[in-house]
């Protein structure tokens, strides 16, 4: 927080709302995560998750889910590998689903809905992600997720609660949307 001048005082200007917004609700006994909750439009849950892909999420406590298995389309913005081995993708999902975006998705990642596959973005550079991708197999569709490409992609929605944005993590399932 900083302060800045006014005219008739100072006000305070919040740098990184979100994090200001989530030790709030912790000082209030409410749940971090309530500030980033939506809800998926109906249209987007689907069943038929397999859940044998979150073994290779290295750190699946920081990801509140907010539905058990949805399925999205959009166009993939920015793909790029992360050092624990995901690959983070600035997915826009079409208007049906601008609902699932949350306030740090806006401000944060252009607007976009983030997809993570888990362990499939190359070398496992972060320590504690090297155990949990062990094994890790990409998701069927994977090789589809390209810079331009429209799709439709299957998975849990969550909140990232470390970072406040919204995603589907672990991604499951890619195809060619219509």
């Amino acid at each position: 927080m900083r302060l800045a001048p006014r005219r008739s005082g100072f006000r305070y200007q919040l740098r990184r709302p979100h994090v200001a917004l989530a030790a709030l609700a912790a000082v209030l006994g409410v749940g971090a995560v309530a500030v980033s909750h939506v809800a998926p439009p109906p249209s987007s849950l689907v069943s038929g998750c397999n859940p044998s892909f979150e073994r290779f999420t290295y750190n699946p406590a920081r990801l509140v889910r907010l539905a058990d298995c949805v399925s999205v389309t959009g166009v993939v913005e920015v793909v790029r590998n992360e050092r624990d081995g995901d690959l983070h993708v600035l997915f826009k999902v079409d208007s049906a689903y601008s609902g699932m975006l949350n306030a740090v998705n806006i401000q944060r990642q252009h607007g976009d809905l983030i997809l993570e596959p888990d362990c499939v973005g190359g070398a496992v550079t972060q320590a504690d992600a090297i155990g949990p991708c062990q094994g890790a197999v990409a998701p069927p569709g994977f090789n589809l997720i390209r810079a331009g490409a429209r799709l439709k992609v299957t998975g849990p929605f969550v909140t990232d609660t470390e970072h406040g944005w919204n995603e589907v993590h672990p991604v499951e399932k890619v195809e060619v949307a219509p």
